[in-house]
């Protein structure tokens, strides 16, 4: 087995760890804090301090790993998650948890600057689609699972964060026992999201969708699954089957990526994503109900129909991220994926941070199929941008790049010396 390859296991062994941890404390945390007796505002302030410290954390993980490197980064950082988790044990007080969520959201998002700087680091734009696309089929498949572990004990106990505070907390054992690749100098200075938008705009605008429709999606629904008459199991299911379609499609769709334009595919999932989004606008009771005069999917057979279309839902927009983000790096240089890693969190968590709000305003306006109704606005600009660029900039053109910075645009691929004889290069 080559380094690399023991170097991949190994970080993907404690990614596995980290995300059950992280799973069963995105449904436990609700859960408890509804028992508790917590206002939704109180609920919805957790939420928002989580996204908070998210963006903050992606200003200053670059410095950490440059300070520390990779390993010590993922040790430290798993630690403090494991911590903060266990600060939820004692005492059930709104303004506390709200604390601890900001904290939580500070070492999620270094934790996921760490791990996408490994993968940088590991992979060459021939393969660097694949090896995203498995990131993220892990990624949900290990979320979906620590979901599942709130059935393990009653969640008015403290077992179950203890459960989720020694799983974080031991995400990094596995990286301990082999040697991280080696990350190139890295520069004092920030990514800017602007020079980021330079090199690969359809990387930042897909990025930016991906934040806004999770964002929107993880908090809002639930809310369309109970009114379309779903119990708990159904709502489970219903927002499950999503991620399960995202961890389907995301390996076929990262190893088509890195044979064709990454734009071209984002583009039609986009378009396909946001056609759907308009059938579950159209599903919802309140809405159904308005045109027809009943509802046409609040039987079980009908709530069966909605989570394999959740399902379909699913497999088209939670690939963006992996593509987006593999796209940007194949225009950055070396020395500079921790930087742009941290920029790519950044769009995202600004996008979760605003998501939420523009769909819960339009679920008032509308009902709960509003929902559907940003996402789909959200996906066709976005789908609409990246059929512009793909044709703007010409995607298969090949350029000597300046070896002073092996910096280029979108459109003007970074060409390996050990690839310059290819047919063709990967935009």
């Amino acid at each position: 087995m080559t380094p690399t390859k023991a170097s991949l296991i190994a970080l993907f062994s404690s990614l596995v760890i980290m995300t059950l941890g992280n799973g069963l404390t995105s449904i436990l945390l609700p859960v408890r804090a509804e028992i508790a007796a917590f206002s939704a505002m109180d609920i919805g302030l957790m939420g928002t301090l989580y996204s908070i410290g998210f963006v903050v954390g992606c200003l200053y993980a670059s410095s950490l790993i440059r300070k520390i490197g990779l390993v010590k980064s993922f040790a430290l950082l798993s630690l403090l998650s494991g911590i903060v988790m266990l600060g939820h044990t004692t005492i059930a007080d709104p303004i506390l948890w709200i604390v601890l969520r900001l904290f939580s959201g500070f070492a999620s998002a270094c934790l996921f600057s760490v791990i996408e700087s490994w993968l940088n680091e590991s992979s060459e734009n021939s393969n660097r689609g694949m090896i995203f696309g498995l990131y993220m089929v892990i990624n949900l498949i290990s979320q979906t699972g620590g979901r599942f572990g709130i059935m393990l004990d009653n969640p008015n106990e403290n077992n179950l964060f203890l459960l989720a505070a020694i799983t974080m907390a031991s995400a990094f054992l596995p990286i301990c026992f082999i040697v991280a690749p080696k990350v190139k100098q890295i520069s004092s200075n920030r990514f800017k999201i602007k020079e980021l938008w330079k090199l690969a705009p359809v990387g930042v605008l897909g990025n930016l969708c991906f934040g806004l429709c999770t964002g929107a999606f993880g908090s809002m629904a639930p809310l369309y699954a109970q009114s379309n008459g779903m119990g708990m199991g159904g709502i489970a299911l219903f927002v499950s089957a999503a991620a399960i379609g995202g961890a389907i499609s995301q390996y076929p769709l990262g190893r088509l990526s890195d044979r064709i334009d990454r734009r071209l595919i984002i583009a039609l999932i986009c378009l396909a994503g946001s056609s759907l989004s308009v059938f579950f606008v159209v599903a919802d009771n309140h809405i159904a109900t308005l045109f027809w005069g009943k509802p046409l999917f609040a039987n079980v057979s009908g709530q069966a129909v909605l989570c394999i279309l959740s399902l379909v839902y699913g497999a088209l927009f939670y690939p963006i991220y992996s593509l987006s983000i593999t796209h940007t790096n194949d225009h950055v240089a070396k020395h500079r994926y921790v930087e742009a890693s941290s920029t790519n969190l950044l769009i995202w968590g600004i996008g979760a941070s605003i998501g939420p709000f523009i769909s819960a305003w339009m679920i008032g306006m509308i009902g709960n199929g509003g929902l559907f109704l940003f996402m789909s606005i959200a996906m066709l600009f976005i789908g609409l941008n990246s059929f512009y660029y793909f044709y703007q900039r010409h995607p298969f053109t090949k350029h000597v790049v300046s070896k002073e910075n092996d910096l280029c645009a979108e459109g003007s691929p970074r060409i390996p010396e050990t690839a310059a004889a290819a047919p063709s290069i990967q935009a």
